[in-house]
């Protein structure tokens, strides 16, 4: 069963975590909360992507689960750390802190609810540093364990972009433009699509560098986006939707080491 917090009262949610009404079979229930940013994805792709983006993935998820579990969907945190973003025009972004105690302020609401099991589904590569200080401090201050799933790090998808655009194709790329074609393909202005080359790779030796968009190339995106179609995209919303329901099921039953 799927629910949002912000469609239940107070006492609906007391009701849903109340131990003495639960079906021990279904599971525990689980949080989730979609991690997203507000930033320029070039030319060609909307400011929204990586909110959109997902916002399906968590839906294409959550068709996959089993109808017994129970979920739990949290505020979506819209606006991310996109300071590398922000001489582009569009870009919004707050401070790491900021984000930070947005997914505080929900971890406190769920320790409170008796919720201690929660999945980040995050979309943006600016959130990736400072999720892994958040959720320790939510495991330390709230008791609440976290499962950050950030797609690019799942498996990838046979058949799908190459090796080299996985790990080059950084942002607004190949994998970004096509699922974008998958969900809103109004949003994507065709004839602004292009190869965008990596100008400055981002690592040196073993050490990668602190990078700003338009390090990477002027347009401030990186990757194949010409290959992009929505075929494509939808086969990479499938691939990586199944990761993440493989993800939801496995924190319905994970026993907590406290």
């Amino acid at each position: 069963m799927i629910y949002q917090w912000m469609h239940l009262t107070g006492a609906q949610l007391e009701a849903l975590t109340d131990t003495s009404e639960k079906d021990e079979a279904a599971g525990h229930c689980v949080a989730v909360t979609v991690l997203g940013a507000v930033e320029q994805h070039g030319p060609h792709l909307p400011l929204g992507t990586d909110v959109f983006i997902g916002e399906a993935l968590l839906e294409r998820a959550l068709a996959l689960l089993d109808e017994e579990r129970s979920v739990l969907m949290m505020p979506t945190v819209t606006i991310g750390a996109s300071e590398e973003h922000l001489d582009f025009t569009g870009t919004l972004s707050v401070s790491a802190a900021h984000v930070t105690d947005q997914l505080m302020a929900q971890a406190s609401g769920l320790a409170q609810a008796g919720i201690n099991r929660w999945v980040w589904v995050n979309a943006h590569g600016g959130n990736v540093g400072l999720m892994e200080s958040a959720a320790l401090t939510a495991r330390t201050q709230f008791g609440v364990l976290v499962a950050k799933a950030y797609y690019p790090k799942f498996a990838p998808m046979p058949d799908g972009p190459s090796a080299q655009e996985l790990r080059t194709g950084l942002h607004g790329g190949e994998v970004e433009t096509s699922m974008m074609l998958a969900i809103a393909p109004e949003l994507v202005d065709l004839n602004k699509v292009a190869d965008f080359s990596l100008d400055q790779p981002p690592w040196a030796g073993q050490a990668p560098v602190a990078w700003l968009a338009q390090d990477l190339n002027d347009n401030g995106v990186v990757g194949r986006a010409s290959l992009a179609n929505p075929a494509q995209g939808e086969a990479l919303l499938r691939h990586y939707g199944q990761g993440l329901a493989e993800v939801i099921e496995a924190m319905t039953t994970r026993p907590l080491p406290y």
